[in-house]
């Protein structure tokens, strides 16, 4: 029987903790990219949180499934754009030295 409170204890923290975690590291990010004066990609992760804590948050059971896509699908998006991001704008990134490479190669005549 403790076990079992245990395993449901666990299990009706997991939601919230991770939602406060994924607040969390989009703060970290927002901020990250106002320092660097990208205030796009700052707003884009303030409006990707806010916009993963209405719809996990949102108070309805019936739809709690398809809820739990979206707000998925929200984290994977924003993910995959900022891997995008750090991927080309990274100095040692194979996609950025093809590029400069390229560039090298139209120079020459």
């Amino acid at each position: 029987m403790f076990a079992t409170s245990r395993l449901l204890a666990c299990g009706v923290l997991a939601g919230p903790l991770f939602l406060l975690a994924w607040i969390a590291v989009c703060v970290v990010w927002a901020r990250r990219f106002f320092r660097l004066g990208r205030r796009g990609w700052a707003w884009a992760c303030v409006g990707a949180s806010v916009l993963y804590a209405v719809i996990v948050a949102w108070p309805d059971l019936d739809s709690l499934s398809l809820r739990l896509v979206l707000g998925s699908a929200v984290q994977f998006v924003q993910f995959a754009a900022l891997a995008l991001l750090l991927i080309r704008t990274s100095e040692h990134s194979d996609v950025r030295l093809l590029s400069d490479r390229r560039r090298q190669l139209r120079r020459l005549p």
